[in-house]
């Protein structure tokens, strides 16, 4: 779950990792999009420092995927070539990651063996996209939420506020953007 203040919006991301492709289903405003995309692995660079995250001895790497640069701290003793969001393919879990500018970060707070259980989907009316589009339907519902809804098929209705003024809605940046197209960084 990902909380920005104002709304709430849930990214649930599986890999198959045999045929290396990601599924990834996301709610933009009132609508349920599915995405299928080929996983792309991240070209490391290993750093020199290390430290300790949760009891593990973690290792310093570095790279830049999707827009972003990364530094993250990976567990050796933890043999699973994971991490969070979309970044993976180290010889270890990644416990910690944060982007260079500091406007994301991952951090391991701790680890505890679950039950296992089936990971159960609800059964909506996906709709299926590309990646590129579903970038550019969060950039417009972040930029302008009523033109999105007028896209997805809704009537353009103006929202009020508690004394009745119209709901000017700001522009901002949606977590986690993809950079994906290039003309719209």
């Amino acid at each position: 779950m990902v909380l920005n203040g104002f709304d709430k919006f849930l990214v649930l991301t599986k890999q198959h990792y045999p045929r290396k492709y990601r599924l990834t289903y996301t709610k933009i405003e009132i609508k349920d999009f599915l995405c299928e995309e080929s996983m792309v692995m991240p070209k490391w660079e290993m750093l020199s420092g290390d430290t300790t995250i949760v009891g593990y001895p973690c290792k310093k790497a570095k790279t830049t995927f999707r827009g972003r640069t990364w530094i993250v701290w990976y567990a050796i003793d933890i043999p699973y070539h994971d991490g969070p969001w979309k970044l993976y393919g180290l010889p270890g879990l990644i416990l910690k990651a944060n982007d260079i500018k500091g406007d994301f970060i991952f951090n391991c707070i701790g680890i505890e063996k679950g039950k296992m259980q089936p990971i159960v989907l609800r059964k909506l009316k996906y709709i299926k996209c590309t990646p590129e589009v579903l970038e550019e339907n969060i950039r417009l519902s972040h930029s302008n939420v009523e033109l999105f809804m007028t896209k997805m098929g809704y009537p353009n209705i103006q929202g009020f506020d508690t004394n009745g003024k119209p709901i000017v809605h700001k522009s901002h940046i949606p977590c986690l953007l993809e950079y994906r197209l290039k003309d719209k960084r």
